[in-house]
């Protein structure tokens, strides 16, 4: 018996280490230079959804597979407004930051406009929403007024960070967006174009 339980004992200790790892960190763990140690991606492999029509052949589960390869872009109609990708964390977890990243070619920078990224437990955003960034200036979204600055998409694929100064518990993310302007252009062109949602 006491050979038996010798045997076991280890087993069940690792089996309960990893259960208790894996309840403790959800998702995936970002590079040691991306982000402080400890903090882990909570949207890695999680649903995401859309109200807008997706014209390339990508599927949306691409924002969320942790890779930040411009290649790998959803191509997303605004013809007829502004439209949202949606982050299931099928769960409530604090919420600290969220790091966007959108299709960054480096011949073509580009400035997306109206980005408007928001936190919510109800996932009709009906209620209890907390936007933590809007550079919507004239409300073409219908979110309300952002003050947040425009800014041109990193070329190097690193993404817009938002740091919230609290954490926001939320279980959904969503992100907004009407298109974007390229450097040297003066129109407008009418499609997102995300790469990536982050959510730490």
């Amino acid at each position: 018996m006491r050979s038996l339980y010798r045997k076991v004992l280890p087993l069940l200790l690792t089996c309960a280490l990893i259960v208790s790892q894996m309840s403790v960190f959800p998702g995936t763990m970002v590079n040691a230079d991306e982000q402080p140690q400890g903090i882990y991606n909570a949207a890695f492999q999680k649903p995401v959804t859309t109200n807008g029509t997706i014209v390339n052949e990508a599927n949306l589960n691409i924002l969320t597979d942790g890779v930040r390869d411009r290649q790998f872009y959803v191509l997303i109609d605004v013809n007829d407004g502004p439209k949202w990708c949606q982050v299931d964390l099928e769960s409530e977890l604090p919420v600290v930051s969220i790091n966007l990243v959108n299709d960054y070619n480096p011949d073509t920078p580009r400035t997306g406009r109206d980005i408007i990224i928001q936190l919510s437990n109800d996932p009709d955003f009906a209620v209890d929403v907390t936007t933590v960034f809007n550079n919507d200036a004239d409300n073409s979204a219908g979110q309300g007024i952002g003050t947040d600055e425009e800014y041109e998409e990193p070329t190097d694929g690193s993404g817009k960070t938002v740091t919230l100064e609290t954490p926001v518990f939320a279980r959904y993310v969503r992100v907004w967006s009407w298109g974007h302007l390229r450097v040297g252009e003066t129109e407008y062109r009418m499609y997102n174009t995300p790469v990536e949602i982050e959510v730490y």
